[in-house]
């Protein structure tokens, strides 16, 4: 085939594939997280309800205005990811439209998910790495813990956190177009989008894939640690200090 008849292809059939992520890709609405949280909690940290993280896919330079807005701190061109996963490494939330160069922090602060979070509407929390400001609905690593029920409580928060981490790895290497993405910049969006409808559907049909080779690390640590946080989310913090038993 002619690489325009390729393309096209490529362009249409990942935009149908689109379509189908309301189906597949689902945050649980509030009074529906309690499965999600046992999941969590069977083998991690109690009161969760996903963990979120980015994830840099590389990409051809846009040639839009301003392409630099694109090129990353390890100096490619990307786009930003932000994803939330549950207990399965399914995708439960995804953020494609934010260039390589935004900050986790600031994709996940101007999301829907977390007006949906801030309205209080939600009895769990997100996990989020030291990139994340520590809020009572996204709880972040302790830095420096000085005990040990803090140093229990990142132990905890690591393992569990990890899903995602997990997740981003067997995502990348089912497709490995996710490598490096050379289409115009909305075909893109829809290919990564299209790449997240089929993992979940790949987990839920139970497609197999040979993992146990695989090297979990995450390629993408916080571009810096952001040590601020509002009061309730210390305090909710605490709590699970002071209580948790894994």
């Amino acid at each position: 085939m002619y690489q325009p008849s390729v393309s096209k292809c490529v362009r249409d059939v990942s935009a149908a594939i689109v379509t189908l992520a309301r189906d597949y890709i689902k945050f649980p609405l509030p009074g529906q997280e309690e499965e999600f949280m046992q999941e969590f909690a069977s083998t991690g940290m109690p009161g969760v309800i996903g963990c979120v993280d980015g994830t840099h896919i590389p990409i051809r330079s846009p040639g839009e205005p301003n392409p630099e807005l694109y090129r990353c701190r390890k100096n490619f061109f990307s786009i930003n990811v932000m994803a939330v996963c549950d207990a399965h490494m399914k995708f439960t939330n995804l953020v494609v439209n934010w260039p390589g160069s935004a900050h986790d922090s600031r994709i996940f602060s101007t999301s829907r998910l977390c007006d949906s979070l801030q309205a209080g509407d939600y009895q769990g929390f997100l996990l989020g790495d030291s990139g994340y400001a520590l809020r009572p609905y996204i709880l972040t690593p302790i830095h420096n813990p000085s005990e040990e029920k803090q140093r229990k409580y990142n132990r905890s928060h690591i393992k569990t956190r990890a899903t995602i981490e997990r997740t981003f790895g067997v995502w990348k290497r089912r497709f490995a177009v996710l490598q490096h993405v050379r289409s115009k910049l909305c075909t893109t969006q829809n290919i990564i989008n299209a790449c997240a409808v089929l993992h979940n559907i790949a987990l839920i049909s139970g497609l197999p894939l040979d993992i146990e080779d695989m090297h979990f690390e995450d390629p993408d640590d916080p571009e810096e640690m952001v040590r601020y946080g509002n009061h309730e989310g210390q305090a909710r913090r605490e709590y699970i200090v002071e209580n948790i038993r894994t």
